[in-house]
């Protein structure tokens, strides 16, 4: 795989094409990574600097720019460079958001709208990201109401992106020289379904191999009580779920304080209306049940690409069927990750699907959240 080398105003620098390893990893809910080890020359270390982008030679709208890189002697004494980085939309966790920002509308709607007001028309000058424009609003996602109040604006987006199961992502355009801000949603290729070719994933079928299946309850909460703005007996509190009883009744309480009940219209701070306002915390308790749901998760190499072709009868974010009749196995669930390895044997493929494993990372950011 050839890889292109641009700078951030769409200069092409370079190719690369002789690296030992190139690992792909390609997210739904989040950015993408990349790594690549290459024993370089001159010329090769002048290219792969921070901040420039990469592109493969079969995919020019998809690209990943370089934010870390190492430089060490291996035990032959051969020098070797390790580069690593993030996909586009990555560049978003630069920003954040600001004074109790309150969003209406569908979910694709709201993403937009706030990557809009803090990347593309800020009110301050310098917070604009050059050539980021939105691309073509698809109004997906059901209504929703969304605050937020001084957080990381890509934190936001995965939250309100995963609550939804709604991909994002900002790719190339390089003919008119502008990064395009998208939001989508994978297509519906379980065996359920008639309008989209069917992905199954099966050991009878002989198209995957080193699977690994993950069931489990230990992070799993169904029922959330979310308290927002106000004091003891005073504060405004929801309940979601709350007709689950006994022991399939998993409770969870959200401490949604920093919700305010008011907003600024004009110059003027006022009060949200209580219907209005409920909204705003069924939209927190919603994102905090999406983080703590039961896991089932489907790991697997791709074996036989005659069977179903990468990218044509399945892609990341696409809803795909999982059989295997040894273990039992009939699962529905969402590509949420796709690593591509390329080396010297080729290309390997492994793909992700179902509800993630949080990780510690993960878990810290939610209790910090």
């Amino acid at each position: 795989m050839e890889l292109y080398v641009l700078d951030s105003d769409f200069t092409v620098l370079g190719t690369i094409d002789n690296y030992d390893c190139l690992v792909w990893q390609r997210n739904y809910y989040k950015p993408g990574t990349f790594s690549m080890q290459i024993i370089p020359n001159f010329h090769q270390f002048q290219l792969l600097k921070k901040g420039n982008i990469l592109l493969k030679n079969d995919n020019t709208k998809e690209a990943m720019y370089i934010d870390h890189r190492e430089l060490e002697e291996n035990e032959d004494g051969i020098e070797v460079l390790v580069v690593q980085g993030y996909s586009l939309a990555k560049w978003i966790d630069r920003r954040i958001t600001l004074y109790k920002e309150l969003e209406k509308g569908n979910t694709e709607t709201v993403i937009r709208n706030y990557v809009n007001r803090h990347c593309m028309n800020p009110t301050e000058v310098n917070r604009k990201i050059d050539n980021l424009i939105q691309g073509t609003n698809n109004n997906l996602g059901p209504i929703i109401d969304y605050m937020s109040h001084y957080k990381p604006l890509l934190e936001e987006l995965e939250s309100i992106s995963k609550a939804n199961e709604l991909g994002y992502r900002i790719d190339l355009d390089l003919e008119n020289k502008k990064y395009i801000f998208e939001v989508y949603q994978g297509l519906d290729r379980t065996i359920n379904q008639e309008i989209n070719s069917k992905a199954i994933f099966s050991t009878e079928f002989e198209n995957v191999s080193n699977q690994k299946y993950v069931d489990s309850d230990n992070n799993y909460r169904n029922m959330v009580l979310v308290a927002g703005a106000g004091e003891n007996e005073n504060r405004k509190t929801l309940s979601l779920g709350a007709s689950n009883s006994g022991l399939n009744r998993y409770e969870l309480f959200v401490d949604a304080r920093d919700i305010s009940d008011t907003k600024q219209e004009g110059d003027n701070e006022v009060s949200i209306p209580l219907s209005e306002y409920n909204k705003l915390l069924e939209a927190r308790g919603k994102e905090k049940l999406s983080g703590c749901t039961r896991i089932e998760t489907f790991d697997c190499t791709l074996d036989n690409a005659n069977n179903l072709k990468y990218r044509e009868d399945f892609d990341l974010g696409d809803k795909v069927s999982i059989i295997n009749k040894k273990w039992g196995l009939v699962l529905h669930e969402r590509i949420v990750g796709i690593e591509e390895t390329y080396d010297t044997e080729g290309l390997n493929i492994e793909i992700k699907i179902g509800s993630n494993i949080l990780t510690l990372i993960d878990k810290i950011k939610q209790r910090m959240r």
